[in-house]
């Protein structure tokens, strides 16, 4: 009895220390399953993750503004918002793409070319070479004017020349020497003879593109070019007698823009009715603005016998300046037989011989 007595006791303290023991457990020492036994147990869904975010956004400075509530309450003002954005980006559309070239494109149409420089060479019947340097004036946007082909027309309307304008930008228009043909010499050579005396109109005729802010816009111009008259001053000076022979320099004033290279020309000095030649202006005849220095070759002595007040330069301005005496110069040039026995009457002046029409064809 005893015996059983204690293992009853016994089964009782074990129960009781088990029971102890268990509640220690669950109390103090809570066992965690590992990573691996957990993943094998248990299906993790996207539903945990999203029922723990929408706990940690339920906070209200962290609510989604597209929600169906704050679109509500806000929309007028976000209505309004994209109306202004939207404004403001078709105002800067239109500035930019529209606007600014017409704008361009005006000021470059009005602008006239101001010719700055031309320079005339190798002049035959049929061509002749020619560069050019001017400006078009201050254009806003610094713009890119696409090459054209300009059409060149006198006052009355008679095309002369076509003339291949580059590409520019902004003021200055420098168009290199090239080789053109001349499509009216009657036109070009009463336009030479009108220049001596005279400021001349020319016209710029042609269509092209504009190039603003990456946008082409076509223009058409007609560009009126005036060219400043030569004003040829013509007197002879440094008068030697060699041998029965006097030889001089033939000084020619020019204004204007103008250069011309006439080549090897031959050109004669002729007095008065009576039609006495007293010079020669033989060799290389190249006009520029300013000062032109030419090799005149003087008749014998002996032909001019009769007319000993016009030898010396000093003698021969004054007879000129009082109106005594009229010079005609008459002129060829191996480059151009069109300007060969041009006799034009000259115009006098106070000081010194002006020859109104001197080398008729010159441009």
């Amino acid at each position: 009895m005893s015996s059983s007595t204690d293992m009853h006791m016994r089964e009782m303290t074990d129960s009781k220390t088990m029971g102890v023991f268990s509640t220690h457990g669950i109390e103090n020492h809570t066992s965690y399953p590992s990573e691996d036994s957990y993943a094998a147990t248990h299906t993790y869904t996207s539903t945990d993750y999203n029922n723990t975010t929408n706990k940690e956004t339920s906070v209200p400075f962290l609510a989604n503004p597209f929600q169906k509530d704050y679109w509500r309450q806000h929309k007028k003002k976000i209505i309004v918002f994209q109306i202004v954005i939207l404004i403001i980006l078709l105002i800067l559309l239109l500035i930019f793409f529209v606007i600014i070239p017409v704008i361009t494109r005006k000021v470059v149409a009005r602008n006239e070319f101001a010719l700055q420089k031309i320079f005339l060479t190798n002049i035959d019947n049929n061509n002749l070479n020619i560069s050019v340097s001017q400006s078009i004036g201050s254009v806003p946007f610094n713009p890119r004017i696409s090459a054209f082909t300009a059409k060149v027309y006198t006052t009355s309307n008679d095309r002369i020349l076509d003339i291949a304008i580059p590409q520019f930008h902004g003021e200055n228009v420098d168009v290199p020497a090239q080789r053109v043909q001349i499509l009216n010499m009657a036109a070009l050579g009463a336009l030479g003879a009108n220049l001596i005396n005279n400021d001349v109109n020319i016209f710029l005729v042609g269509s092209t593109t504009v190039r603003v802010l990456s946008r082409d816009v076509g223009i058409h111009f007609n560009k009126t070019v005036r060219l400043a008259a030569l004003d040829l001053q013509a007197s002879v000076a440094s008068v030697n007698k060699t041998n029965g022979v006097a030889t001089a320099v033939a000084n020619i004033q020019t204004s204007g823009q103008v250069s011309v290279d006439l080549g090897i020309s031959t050109f004669n000095l002729v007095f008065g009715s009576s039609r006495s030649t007293i010079g020669k202006l033989v060799g290389a005849v190249k006009l520029a603005p300013g000062n032109n220095s030419l090799p005149l070759i003087l008749t014998p002595l002996i032909s001019v016998a009769t007319l000993p007040q016009f030898v010396d330069s000093a003698s021969l301005t004054a007879a000129i300046a009082t109106g005594r005496v009229s010079v005609t110069v008459a002129g060829s040039s191996n480059n151009a037989s069109t300007w060969a026995n041009q006799t034009i009457q000259a115009v006098q002046r106070p000081v010194n011989v002006t020859s109104a029409q001197l080398l008729s064809a010159i441009v």
